[in-house]
């Protein structure tokens, strides 16, 4: 399983590229996180099925897709407004013990 979530993992890198990696409060950007977010959990469940659970496509493309489209919506009302709260405070960098 961990190599469809790493594919997920993939695809959601290379989408935020196209966006520069910013997760700002602007509505464009959160718009396209919410989307990216959102395709790579439903591409993560779809693989999943077929891969690992021997499930047929159709299943994997409605039910379980839709399920993991659940959870990456989850996902997404929690770790925004974490996101806006971190970016509202200006924290750009965690600092370590070391620095």
């Amino acid at each position: 399983m961990i190599l469809c979530f790493s594919a997920s993992a993939v695809v959601f890198d290379v989408l935020m590229f196209a966006n520069h990696h910013k997760i700002r409060i602007a509505r464009r950007n959160l718009a396209i996180t919410a989307i990216v977010t959102m395709l790579s959990a439903y591409l993560a469940g779809v693989l999943i099925i077929i891969f690992f659970m021997g499930g047929d496509l159709q299943y994997a493309l409605t039910f379980w897709g839709a399920w993991t489209l659940v959870g990456g919506i989850l996902a997404l009302a929690i770790a925004l407004p974490i996101i806006i709260a971190l970016e509202k405070a200006n924290v750009r960098k965690i600092k370590g013990d070391t620095e």
